[in-house]
């Protein structure tokens, strides 16, 4: 397994890690004890990945099927930020991750906001105004993880936004447009 130590592979975390076997012993016998059917996940992204079925098998295709080519948000960003040409199937593969990527940080995001108003209300009732109620929560752990949650959806965002403007160009010079 070439992982970081206690570090989620999916969100980047560095708390509350665990391991989590992305095939289970009834779905694939032969490789219950192989090392890359394992991936070090945090307490939140394990919870999602054994409850949500679409995400364990976004997982399953990403880890497990592509072992040494791993995709993160931080590498994809190296690789636009040195700005050389990429192949039209790498920026597709880009685009399928961040879709994925997308989707994850959403159903993080609605999980905060339905923590919001009772941890709000909790708040407002220590202070003597809604604005001090609302920056307590901005620095409330729930708050810094909506915020952070938010920061990586704006980035996920402008990388789909450039790779998508990546592959029109790329498509226009098929078609020899310029």
């Amino acid at each position: 397994m070439n992982q970081v130590k206690d570090m989620c592979r999916w969100c980047g975390a560095r708390e509350g890690i665990d391991p989590h076997h992305l095939f289970r012993r009834s779905q694939e016998k032969g490789i219950i004890d192989d090392p890359n059917n394992i991936v070090k996940l945090c307490r939140r992204c394990h919870d999602y990945a054994t409850n949500v079925k679409s995400f364990e098998v976004l997982l399953q295709t990403y880890f497990f099927l592509k072992p040494t080519d791993q995709i993160t948000l931080e590498s994809i960003a190296e690789v636009m930020q040195k700005g050389e040409p990429m192949a039209p199937a790498d920026v597709s593969r880009y685009r399928q991750y961040l879709a994925g990527e997308f989707f994850f940080l959403s159903e993080q995001i609605i999980e905060v906001e339905k923590q919001y108003p009772k941890e709000w209300e909790k708040l407002r009732k220590t202070v003597s105004s809604d604005r001090r109620a609302d920056m307590l929560f901005e620095q409330s752990d729930i708050g810094v993880d909506y915020a952070t949650l938010k920061l990586r959806m704006k980035s996920v965002e402008k990388m789909l936004s450039a790779l998508k403007s990546i592959l029109e160009v790329y498509i226009k010079e098929g078609q020899n447009v310029f």
